[in-house]
């Protein structure tokens, strides 16, 4: 079985659509792995972005959605980059680490959002902002935080972190119970891996981490992070900050947010049978929505993520594919006003 866990390491978190019969008996050893004890998930293709200076946090503050400006040492946010119409561009966490921050960005758009950042550094700004060359892991599951304790990571809030001989350890959303960030040097992280793995943690698949991503309701890329939605619609309501001063597409986002009307909603989907693509949705013979992302549960069954219009959304309702495959909404998923 540890074999078996070897054979997969995860490059792209968050953004894969893995179907392969190959990797289909490690994902169900992985996420039971992550159900009942700790998967470590290689996250090197999101970038990180080392920001200095006076400006460190109002550069990223003025240019997305969260309340940056006050953020404490030790402590992070998650912000999202949004186009001047209010569409994302990137979902950044944000760690404050004394005279640096730290952005993390989603898979494959590090370069992307650096060379964004240096185009809107003004003539008066402070502020230096550069590629790290530090690695960052994940540790999930039902376990993580319990392993994470002989490292002195204990009762952290969300995006607050501690320091082990150099290494970030940072509370994150959870997958199975259990999510933290782990970012250092790659000799002393090789270090902390290993001793995770001595201890239990198994190595996940990409498959795992699709099928948990999915299951927890969150945003991945190229699928639900694209200039195609806003964040509200999104489910990152506790990513927006209502109370900030003026942001890039913040009229937009406002708008939505003080007139309660969406055009769509993210939801939770579970269906029995395969579907691929941005396949539509189907309530009474007329289009309410787009399925975005599936992942085969142990079961054999499926889950899956689609945007659907607010009035088609009620739990337990069915909504068809072209083809007659039935859909049942589970839920909303992600953050919610007032939740």
């Amino acid at each position: 079985m540890k074999a078996c866990y070897n054979l997969l390491l995860i490059q792209q978190p968050f953004s894969f659509k893995v179907r392969s019969i190959v990797s289909w008996r490690c994902s169900m050893n992985a996420y039971h792995a992550a159900h009942n004890g700790a998967i470590l998930v290689d996250l090197n293709a999101s970038g990180r972005i080392e920001l200095s200076d006076r400006d460190r946090l109002s550069l990223i503050h003025r240019m997305s959605t969260n309340d940056l400006k006050g953020l404490a040492q030790g402590a992070g946010a998650a912000t999202v980059l949004t186009t001047p119409i209010g569409r994302i561009i990137d979902l950044l966490t944000v760690f404050h680490d004394g005279e640096k921050a730290y952005a993390v960005t989603s898979p494959g758009r590090g370069e992307k959002i650096l060379n964004y950042l240096q185009r809107n550094i003004f003539f008066n700004d402070r502020v230096k902002v550069a590629q790290m060359d530090h690695e960052l892991w994940g540790l999930y599951g039902a376990r993580a935080a319990k392993m994470l304790e002989n490292f002195g990571a204990t009762n952290q809030g969300l995006y607050e972190f501690a320091k082990y001989e150099e290494v970030l350890i940072a509370r994150v959303k959870p997958l199975a119970g259990g999510g933290f960030w782990l970012m250092g040097a790659p000799d002393v992280l090789e270090k902390l891996t290993r001793q995770l793995i001595a201890w239990g943690a198994a190595e996940a698949d990409a498959a795992t981490v699709e099928l948990l991503r999915i299951e927890a309701g969150y945003p991945g890329v190229e699928t639900e992070l694209t200039e195609d939605y806003i964040p509200l619609e999104v489910g990152l309501w506790d990513c927006v900050s209502f109370n900030k001063g003026c942001y890039t597409g913040q009229e937009i986002i406002a708008r939505m947010e003080s007139r309660g009307k969406l055009a769509k909603m993210m939801v939770r989907l579970s269906l029995n049978e395969e579907l691929s693509g941005k396949v539509p949705l189907y309530l009474d013979g007329t289009v309410v929505g787009t399925l975005t992302s599936i992942a085969r549960q142990p079961s054999g069954s499926f889950l899956a993520l689609g945007f659907v219009k607010p009035a088609a959304v009620s739990d337990n309702a069915v909504l068809t594919s072209e083809n007659d495959v039935q859909l049942k909404i589970l839920g909303i998923a992600g953050a919610q006003p007032g939740r």
